[in-house]
């Protein structure tokens, strides 16, 4: 679907369960290395959520897909993630799950909006900025191959140590869980159902 807002178009999906008990927002990968909403991990993610009963919500980043717009660092495209929430009616939210860049646009929401559930992240680049002291969502969470190579497990483990978060790892994953989509479905089913 596309959204028009007074910046531009935003492309998204939202997608509900028969029963929805809540909404996660889904922020897909680093859009100038072809990340898109249509990401396997992100699309497992989804699908994990509504399989929980979530309503789940993924958007193009601006300059991305039919998305208008152009690279913003994270700043640009958690304003989108606002905007849209927003004209979509939905105030509050219950999880923000991303995936590697996706976790620096989530980082960058969290100084607008607390997510009621929590956050979860696969395989985070948190080399992205520089990630301050913030006011974390009680429950959080990093799901993280162990033989990933862009975005380190010993580094990723380190800072979930030092921000106290629950760090769920999967044996044998590289960056896009070639081969462990059901792993790191059940990894985001666990978070969800804490």
């Amino acid at each position: 679907m596309i959204l028009s807002t007074h910046e531009g178009s935003i492309e998204y999906e939202l997608r509900r369960p028969e029963v929805s008990k809540g909404l996660a927002l889904l922020l897909h990968p680093h859009p100038l290395y072809e990340g898109t909403m249509y990401n396997k991990v992100i699309t497992t993610a989804l699908q994990t959520c509504v399989k929980n009963d979530l309503s789940a919500l993924r958007f193009n980043y601006p300059g991305v897909g039919n998305s208008s717009g152009s690279f913003g660092y994270g700043y640009y495209e958690s304003q989108q993630a606002r905007v849209l929430l927003e004209k979509l009616g939905h105030q509050n939210i219950d999880w923000v799950i991303g995936f590697s860049f996706g976790c620096w646009v989530t980082y960058q929401l969290l100084s607008y909006l607390s997510p009621s559930k929590g956050i979860i992240w696969i395989a985070p680049s948190i080399h992205e900025g520089v990630m301050q002291s913030i006011n974390w969502p009680s429950k959080r969470y990093i799901i993280q191959g162990t033989d990933d190579q862009l975005c380190p497990f010993s580094q990723n483990r380190l800072f979930s140590q030092k921000n106290n978060f629950e760090f769920l790892s999967i044996d044998q994953a590289g960056h896009f869980f070639h081969g462990k989509q059901i792993e790191l479905k059940h990894a985001i089913q666990r978070c969800l159902n804490d």
